[in-house]
């Protein structure tokens, strides 16, 4: 559970760095435009123009970062590269796979330290695009990540629902003793 009371923690202090930032760019606007002989209103509209700027790129960067921090996570990377390896997936969007960034607020992802849950946009070849449902869990927080389910989801051209998790399995039986043997 450190690694829920670390997010937390940081999650916190990206607020409360928020806040001051747009504090000390509303001070700063203030001061900067103090000299001038101006109307409250104007004077008003400026100031929150410039905080309402500030905090907007700071929530852009902070929505980035959780981005990234979930890109790199190796549950993530798990059911991409067992996508990329299925044949059926092959099959449906080609050899040359794109990965998305994950929507953060798509209603479906949800990370814990013995849980995860993400829907990864993906893209192939023809313009093919649809998502990767991926739900994947864990033992203890130092072990590796089981897959428990992985769904490609196709939307454009076809509409097409494939399970990779058993597809896999069946086409390549090491791949799950494999996984077993990591753990």
């Amino acid at each position: 559970c450190c690694c829920c009371c670390c997010c937390l923690y940081l999650s916190c202090l990206l607020l409360l760095l928020l806040i001051l930032r747009s504090c000390l760019s509303c001070l700063f606007l203030y001061l900067l435009i103090l000299d001038k002989k101006m109307s409250s209103i104007d004077l008003l509209f400026k100031v929150a123009m410039g905080g309402f700027f500030f905090v907007g790129l700071s929530t852009l960067g902070t929505y980035k970062y959780f981005q990234r921090k979930i890109t790199n996570m190796d549950c993530y990377k798990l059911a991409v590269d067992t996508a990329k390896e299925c044949d059926s997936v092959k099959e449906i969007l080609g050899d040359n796979i794109e990965v998305e960034p994950v929507y953060l607020f798509d209603g479906v992802t949800k990370v814990h330290p013995m849980a995860a849950r993400l829907l990864i946009p993906v893209k192939g070849q023809d313009s093919a695009e649809g998502d990767l449902k991926m739900e994947a869990v864990r033992d203890t927080p130092e072990s590796n990540w089981r897959l428990a389910s992985l769904v490609l989801r196709t939307t454009w051209p076809v509409v097409t629902k494939v399970d990779i998790v058993k597809d896999y399995k069946f086409t390549n039986p090491t791949s799950q003793e494999q996984q077993e043997q990591q753990l």
